[in-house]
């Protein structure tokens, strides 16, 4: 979840077709709308969507949205309590983050020591920016059955060892990444919320009696099953879960229990769930706004409103493999499933895997990081492979390494126009990582 400003000269630029004061640039691979009066080659701080920018950055340089007498606008475009950057549609076209000038952090320190590539939150222990989190709305959306709160408390009794999934990077970000001759398969990235089952070890502490005797701590195998951060199973009556930002349990649970008989000892399977919470339930991601594109063709075609459903009828859900992997006897990861193996496992077991849409090897007819640039782009937009509303994007992996997750991940614009606006409209203090994560 962390988040981070980018020191980066300014090199591809073309004209706005629809507005003479604006130019397109080409930043980290996405689009950013910005003033025709910007220099190529001049350094500048690039921050991406889905931050927010600190009160005394946004004062420094005049940001935050002010009004005279009149009612005038006589600040900047950022609102006061919120100051987030995201994806927006300007005059037909899509804008991912906010290029301001490098002078623009003058007041916090010497400039001159940031170099092309530096990334940055802080600047001489000043915050700049950070990851942002809606503040809590009382009027927010909330899905049906939700009591707003999870609370958890790890059990103190036994020890295990639960991996959580990774935090995936960002693709563009990380286009050094890649090398000629690389594997890569491409899946798509689909929207609905975290799970994860496993068989793992549990020691249970031995009491004073036994620490005397010098005899080992006991021990068993026991089933967990759990949100991307949070256990709501394995630990028995030792601990309390409440039922979290969905209002229930009960389709993980029954997820889980699918699953359950198929695990074999410290294997642990990481998926997604997709559709509706439950027979009463809500959609697991709700409702997205598909008017705020501003594309009349694809609000006629898809509705005002999408629902990422991916087949399932209301009051459905169903969930989708796409990461398996072996534990060794300290919980850390000694075996990664390839997309090959997580394939033949899902068949052998009657599950399935996250859609395939395609897989190659990076040839060397031109660079590593110009073909990922393509592949991304051909993958990330278009309809669900599953449904037939738009996707959320992809999820890039590398393949060459058996011990590593080599994973990224890519949003398309209409998705990320879409899904913050909904986000703005749920309340901070609900939201679980699970949320937060596909913010």
């Amino acid at each position: 979840m962390a988040y981070c400003g980018y020191i980066t000269r300014l090199k591809n630029v073309r004209k706005h077709p629809n507005a003479d004061r604006l130019v397109l640039a080409k930043i980290f691979g996405t689009q950013c709308i910005i003033s025709n009066e910007y220099e190529v080659g001049k350094k500048y701080v690039f921050f991406p969507a889905d931050g927010q920018l600190s009160m005394e950055y946004c004062e420094a340089n005049n940001l935050i949205r002010k009004t005279d007498e009149n009612g005038n606008n006589v600040g900047g475009y950022l609102e006061a309590d919120k100051r987030n950057i995201k994806t927006i549609r300007l005059r037909k076209e899509a804008s991912e983050g906010l290029l301001l000038p490098i002078e623009s952090l003058a007041a916090f320190g010497d400039i001159s020591t940031l170099k092309d590539g530096d990334t940055i939150d802080t600047f001489n222990g000043v915050e700049i920016c950070k990851k942002y989190i809606p503040r809590r709305n009382p009027n927010a959306v909330r899905p049906h059955g939700s009591n707003g709160r999870q609370n958890h408390q790890k059990s103190t009794n036994i020890k295990y060892n639960f991996p959580q999934h990774i935090d995936t990077p960002q693709l563009r970000f990380c286009m050094d990444k890649f090398e000629v001759g690389d594997l890569i398969t491409v899946t798509e990235k689909l929207e609905g919320t975290s799970g994860r089952s496993a068989i793992l070890p549990v020691k249970y502490k031995n009491p004073w009696w036994r620490r005397i005797l010098h005899l080992p701590e006991k021990m068993e195998w026991r089933d967990f099953c759990g949100t991307r951060r949070v256990t709501i199973a394995g630990e028995e009556e030792e601990v309390e879960v409440k039922p979290g930002f969905y209002g229930t349990h009960d389709f993980r649970m029954d997820i889980h229990n699918r699953l359950k008989p198929h695990l074999q000892k410290n294997m642990e399977v990481f998926y997604e769930i997709v559709g509706w919470t439950g027979k009463e339930g809500s959609p697991i991601m709700g409702e997205v706004d598909t008017a705020c594109l501003q594309d009349k063709e694809f609000t006629k075609k898809y509705g005002k409103s999408m629902i990422f459903h991916y087949g399932c009828e209301p009051g459905a859900y169903d969930f989708y493999i796409y990461r398996i992997t072996l534990l060794d006897d300290d919980g850390d990861v000694a075996l990664e499933y390839s997309t090959d193996q997580i394939a033949v496992w899902c068949e052998k077991h009657g599950f399935k895997m996250v859609p395939l849409l395609w897989r190659g090897i990076l040839h060397n007819m031109t660079d590593a990081a110009t073909q990922m640039e393509d592949i991304a782009h051909d993958w990330c937009d278009g309809e669900s492979t599953l449904a037939a509303h738009w996707r959320e994007g992809c999820v890039i992996r590398r393949e060459n390494n058996a011990y590593k997750y080599d994973v990224f991940k890519a949003k398309n614009d209409y998705y990320k126009i879409m899904k913050g606006l909904f986000v703005e409209k749920l309340t901070g203090e609900n939201l679980d990582n699970d949320i937060l994560e596909e913010m």
